[in-house]
């Protein structure tokens, strides 16, 4: 299977302050004030092919050292750190597998159910969602027709299995947002979200 990242679209706050903004429509020239954003950049118009299982699991994800490699030439140091997490082949895996957080039997609308995810942020360690989903039902998004589930957490924090000099910990961490689910595709098509405390 192969999948295209056709545009981005960050904007990450905690506390009200801004972690991370960065939309690969607005202009380039802007990418310069942005510590990432000449790296998420970089992401668009790039192509990964997957090899999945009869069930659609993701076992491999091809070509993450060649990503990593345009990702990260010329990102500082801190950028670097954030970004080779977020582009690992665990997290890559992640982005396409919703397996993870769709329930194991049919569900009307209306109908709730728990789920977990985990992002992988290298020597930042690993944050942790424990999240609520509630399928709203049925919705038109972006030409296709989607299940739009919406979903409330609260969001913890791992360290990394090595050391590192860098730490972070993440107390009373909230999140809620909707994701559109394209059953035609078998995956998310878009997802917004507020992550807060």
């Amino acid at each position: 299977m192969e999948v295209e990242f056709l545009s981005q679209k960050i904007d990450s706050k905690v506390g009200g302050r801004s972690l991370v903004s960065f939309d690969s429509a607005s202009d380039a020239k802007l990418d310069r004030s942005n510590p990432i954003g000449g790296a998420l950049r970089k992401l668009v118009g790039v192509k990964i092919n997957y090899s999945t299982d009869a069930s659609g699991k993701v076992e491999k994800v091809a070509g993450v050292q060649e990503l990593q490699a345009k990702v990260l030439a010329g990102a500082n140091p801190q950028a670097a750190q954030i970004l080779t997490g977020l582009v690992s082949e665990d997290n890559l895996k992640k982005a396409i597998s919703l397996g993870a957080v769709l329930p194991e039997k049919p569900v009307k609308i209306g109908d709730k159910w728990p789920a977990q995810r985990e992002v992988t942020l290298g020597k930042l360690g690993t944050l942790v969602f424990d999240m609520s989903y509630v399928f709203k039902g049925w919705e038109d998004h972006d030409k296709r027709r989607c299940a739009l589930l919406e979903f409330t957490g609260g969001i913890t924090n791992r360290p990394p299995a090595e050391s590192s000099p860098l730490t972070m910990t993440v107390e009373n961490g909230k999140t809620s947002g909707k994701s559109w689910f394209d059953p035609a595709l078998g995956m998310v098509i878009d997802s917004v979200s507020e992550i807060g405390r």
